[in-house]
């Protein structure tokens, strides 16, 4: 009966390992160090005896319940080069003191047991409703090989893995596109390419009551559940599995609408999906079910796909039609092909003809007023609904491509993929990361006109994938070779990430922690966190409803501990010490006191969320015992195998006890060897 316990270490094995690749889940993965803290598998084993018992299960369900709350991360810093039409004509290199957010993503914050239902739910439920999306939705899906399991009835391995790799996904989604607009080309056919997404999809998304119950309606499935009928131990076993499949889909849409209320106002009383929630990425493909189904049997362009809310369509122009004509006429304009695809083309029946078309069937809706497209509630996932799914105006755009003339910019964006999906993929030469003295390959610029004309230039800013490029580049490399450069990239740091790049690319905080940590570069060190701590100061909120500057300074905090910790959980020693005590001048929280960081430090060895590809060799070669008495009396490096060598002299002649870890990554043949 009890098939649940082999289900829920799996399930935190793949929340562990989703947590420890995810640059933007950083504090839950403090949470997870913490929550392992003990005898991992008896907490797991408690919370299924919980989960069985009605009267306990209503007590953890409140105490998750009652844990809701949420993160408040910058999502769009204000540029300050338009500010207004006057500041606009002055592009200048100075930083204004006050940073402002214009746009805030907020992120749950919940007990880790919650997190662990979620995924819990996505083995029981969830994989049903991935199952259901369209095949050429690329973002947040389950991995193929696990719903083969799934589908098989089959013991699912204990692979760490959970979703597809969402790299691999978004070049899928788009090359696939841009290949099939050539072929078309090709064959003297005329394309348009559509590129779209929607405002704010997560907080657009009503989910409620109705779509729990077509959820449950879908876990039945037409199975009996009538105990009069039950002619077997297996079908009893089969009804004991569907009704705790029930109890756990409510649970997850309870976890749904309590983080919801925090927002009521703000997102008008709509059941919103938590952005850090798994659950929520299967239920945002689910949502759309209806609106893909329209595009692929009612429009039927070329290609449609999508990724999570982005959306790109080919469409072929067939010869003569209206849309054609008026291209070849020259009288064609955006607006006119908005109004004949979106408002009146899509439609169940699939007729093209224009005269026949019922606005009801319509994709979009116009907003008048917004000047915006709204989702037909027809082509959401529950008509009752408050569903409010638009468009993101500024990030429509249509492509008119006429065959026989050059298609050389579908090549170039084709280029650009290839360029991107190799960019990490090899080890890069130390000339092509130290030799730039100016890092000019990190910014760009906003022009108007031409590259050579200075009038045209409306601003300069960091690329933020240049700048994770860079980065990337730059760590792989550093701790491997050592060159005056390096040096040069510690000193240039505090002038290259002023106050608004700092709060603009909070998520690159962890990788310039680690490049300086790990070459010892404290000084540099220390003045990039003096910065950090000013640049959090700066931070002002307009029209933020209900989140204030505070909140969002305590969420970056919360952030910038996570990543400072676990890059310091690899290096200790008395410049560690005299690091730490520093920056605990910084930030007037308990969590940065010396002992509670270095407590954190020693769980983070203990659970392998440290970064493993910055170690030689895992530190399972280590006694346990050790690495939890382990102070900053003596310089250990983890990253240096010499430094290793020692740890191991210092730990005995005897193996240290293997035992049973929950590893967040897949332990490889070469890793043990």
């Amino acid at each position: 009966m009890n098939c649940f316990d082999d289900l829920i270490i799996k399930a935190y094995k793949k929340l562990k390992c989703n947590v420890y690749f995810d640059k933007t889940l950083l504090p839950l993965r403090t949470k997870i160090v913490e929550f392992e803290e003990d005898n991992i598998e008896e907490k797991l084993e408690e919370m299924v005896a919980c989960f069985l018992s009605e009267d306990r299960w209503r007590d953890m369900e409140d105490s998750i319940l009652s844990s809701i709350g949420y993160y408040a991360f910058p999502k769009t810093v204000k540029h300050f080069e338009n500010d207004d039409d006057r500041s606009a004509q002055l592009i200048t290199n100075t930083v204004p003191e006050e940073i402002e957010i214009e746009k805030l993503q907020y992120f749950i914050d919940m007990d880790v047991r919650g997190h662990i239902m979620g995924v819990l739910w996505l083995l029981i439920t969830g994989w049903k409703l991935d199952k259901e999306t369209y095949e050429h939705s690329y973002g947040n899906r389950i991995r193929k090989h696990m719903m083969e399991e799934l589908e098989k009835e089959v013991n699912i391995s204990f692979s760490p893995y959970l979703f597809e790799p969402y790299f691999q996904q978004y070049e899928s989604w788009r090359d696939q596109a841009l290949q099939l607009a050539q072929n078309s080309m090709n064959k003297n056919q005329d394309v348009l390419i559509f590129t779209m997404d929607f405002q704010r999809f997560f907080y657009s998304v009503d989910m409620n009551e109705e779509a729990c119950l077509k959820i449950e309606a879908l876990i039945v499935n037409g199975a009996e559940e009538d105990y009069t009928k039950i002619q077997s131990p297996e079908e009893v076993e089969k009804i004991f599995f569907l009704q705790s499949a029930k109890k756990l889909n409510r649970f997850i849409f309870k976890i749904i609408r309590t983080y919801s209320e925090i927002f009521h106002e703000e997102y008008e009383g709509r059941c919103i999906l938590p952005i850090g929630f798994l659950p929520s990425n299967v239920l945002a493909n689910w949502s759309l079910y209806n609106f893909d189904k329209a595009i692929v049997d009612g429009w039927n362009p070329l290609y449609y796909g999508r990724y999570v809310d982005d959306v790109i369509i080919v469409e072929k122009v067939e010869k003569n039609s209206e849309i054609y004509i008026k291209a070849r006429g020259g009288e064609l304009n955006s607006e006119e092909i908005l109004k004949y695809y979106l408002e009146q083309c899509s439609r169940w029946n699939g007729i093209r003809e224009m005269d026949h078309c019922k606005s009801e069937y319509a994709l979009f809706v116009k907003d008048k007023e917004l000047e915006s497209y709204t989702l037909n509630k027809r082509y959401c996932i529950t008509e009752n609904s408050n569903n409010k799914i638009r468009l993101q105006n500024e990030k429509v755009k249509i492509f008119y491509f006429k065959y026989g003339e050059s298609d050389a910019i579908l090549q170039c964006f084709r280029n650009q993929i290839i360029h991107n999906k190799s960019e990490f993929r090899f080890l890069p030469e130390d000339e092509a990361v130290f030799c730039n003295d100016d890092y000019h390959e990190i910014y760009s610029i906003d022009n108007k006109e031409s590259i050579n004309k200075f009038r045209g230039v409306d601003g300069i800013k960091i690329d933020k994938f240049a700048l994770s490029k860079f980065l990337g580049k730059f760590a792989r490399i550093s701790g491997l070779v050592h060159d005056k450069k390096e040096n040069k990239f510690a000193r240039d740091i505090t002038t290259i990430f002023d106050n608004y790049v700092l709060i603009d690319n909070y998520t690159a905080w962890e990788k310039i922690l680690g490049i300086l940590m790990i070459n010892g570069q404290w000084d540099a060190l220390d003045g990039f966190i003096d910065k950090i701590a000013g640049a959090l100061d700066s931070i002002r909120i307009k029209n933020s409803g209900k989140t204030d500057e505070k909140k969002v300074r305590e969420s970056l905090i919360i952030y910038f501990y996570s990543a400072w910790t676990r890059v310091l959980s690899i290096l200790w020693g008395p410049e560690t010490k005299k690091h730490i005590l520093n920056t605990n001048k910084h930030f007037s929280n308990p969590l940065f006191d010396y002992e509670a960081v270095c407590n954190i430090r020693r769980k983070i060895l203990i659970t392998r969320m440290y970064d493993k590809y910055s170690v030689p060799v895992l530190l399972d070669i280590l006694e346990e015992n050790w690495i939890m008495k382990i102070d900053d009396t003596e310089d250990i490096n983890f990253c240096d195998m010499e430094s290793i060598i020692q740890c191991i002299r210092m730990c005995g002649e005897e193996s240290p006890e293997l035992k049973n870890i929950i590893y967040p990554y897949m332990v490889t043949m070469y890793d043990l060897y």
